[in-house]
């Protein structure tokens, strides 16, 4: 049994969309939602950091952000295919968690589509929680994750097309078969 880690938005979640939804309900024209060709796609809409964080941190206190998506296209077979081989599933996530409604709003969506985990931890610092694998779609995270020893996969995604790294997949499916492929191999 491994311990796997994947990360919630980009890979599970698609944020930017749900985000571009919320700006558009409050009638802010974000332009194409699918400009997001670099990390800091709010700047493809025309935001500041500071604009965009604090439209998130509004979206968070109406409880209107991390539930009004499905889950990305493969994703609950993905993280069921890692249960069933029964891994211990460790979800990292970037998202900020300062007064806990962003917890609450995270199980919700996770109970709703019976995303299977063990533990749910919100930190920046993906190698906080000690995995053997993990999927992530932001490259910073991916090379410091492989730099402690752990073996990452990028998950792809616009936003990193144009990084060259060569542990890419494009499911969370395929993620797992690696996973248990991995594990197969190793010397008991």
């Amino acid at each position: 049994m491994a311990r796997v880690g994947v990360d919630i938005d980009g890979v599970l979640y698609d944020f930017t969309h749900d985000m571009y939804r919320r700006l558009n309900k409050l009638g802010i024209d974000a332009g194409d939602h699918n400009r997001k060709d670099t990390w800091r796609f709010y700047e493809g809409w025309g935001m500041t950091g500071p604009e965009f964080y604090q439209h998130m941190a509004q979206a968070v206190e109406d409880e209107d952000l991390y539930t009004a998506m499905p889950p990305s296209v493969d994703a609950v077979c993905g993280m069921r295919k890692l249960q069933e081989d029964a891994h211990s599933i460790h979800l990292i996530t970037a998202r900020p968690n300062e007064k806990d409604t962003t917890r609450k709003l995270t199980l919700k969506w996770l109970a709703e589509h019976s995303i299977p985990f063990n533990t749910l931890t919100f930190s920046k610092n993906k190698t906080e929680v000690p995995t053997d694998y993990f999927l992530d779609d932001h490259t910073p995270n991916v090379l410091a994750l492989k730099k402690s020893g752990v073996k990452a996969w990028l998950m792809s995604a616009f936003h990193n097309r144009n990084d060259v790294f060569p542990h890419r997949i494009d499911s969370v499916t395929r993620f797992a078969e690696l996973v248990q492929q991995e594990e197969n191999q190793k010397w008991y």
